[in-house]
């Protein structure tokens, strides 16, 4: 097993820490590897911040991970910004062996300027995987690269996710009891029929 940054916590919370600026090239052969691996078993995980971090994580026979988070409480605020990462796993599997940001329950967090690549050429891979209820989380203005999912949400994975202008690569399955929205900025230029800008219209 190998990690850039792992912490469990099995105390009241995990809260108010920041990854910063932190470059993790993890080739970890046949074992499992994690950027950044946070198991939170306490009551709340908040306001913790991940920010221009980057991300290349290799597994030769076995899961890689860019971000997992997982949490067994509440959660709110917490801030992804700026990543870039890229996982590849080239296990040989039915199911999932690489992800770029896994969410295990986590809820009301902020993602904006990301860039994901999570490849598995002989298994499945989803640069954004959200599970168990993870809800309520909005990404924006970013990209996602990876050949296999964009998104991908299973059953009872969560609800009420919005992306907005986040260009994907492939396509994203959401399963049922979930839902994700998706959006994506406007803009116009509005003339009357002389061809002059009409007032407060631009």
């Amino acid at each position: 097993i190998a990690y850039g940054i792992s912490m469990t916590n099995f105390g009241t919370s995990m809260s108010s820490t920041t990854f910063q600026s932190n470059t993790f090239d993890i080739d970890s052969g046949s074992s499992y590897a994690a950027g950044i691996d946070l198991d939170n078993s306490g009551s709340l995980m908040s306001s913790n911040t991940f920010q221009s971090n980057t991300f290349d994580i290799d597994s030769t026979g076995s899961y890689a991970y860019g971000i997992y988070l997982f949490n067994a409480g509440a959660s709110n605020t917490n801030t992804f910004y700026n990543e870039t990462i890229n996982t590849t796993s080239t296990a040989s599997a039915s199911d999932f062996r690489a992800y770029g940001i896994y969410l295990y329950n986590l809820d009301s967090s902020i993602i904006s300027s990301i860039i994901v690549n999570a490849t598995a050429e002989s298994a499945l891979a989803s640069d954004i995987y959200l599970t168990n209820g993870a809800s309520n989380n909005v990404f924006s203005n970013s990209t996602l690269l990876g050949k296999n999912w964009s998104v991908y949400v299973p059953i009872g994975g969560g609800t009420g996710n919005i992306f907005t202008n986040v260009s994907y690569s492939e396509e994203e399955f959401i399963d049922s009891g979930a839902d994700l929205t998706r959006k994506w900025y406007y803009q116009s230029h509005v003339n009357d029929t002389n061809k002059n800008n009409v007032s407060n219209a631009n």
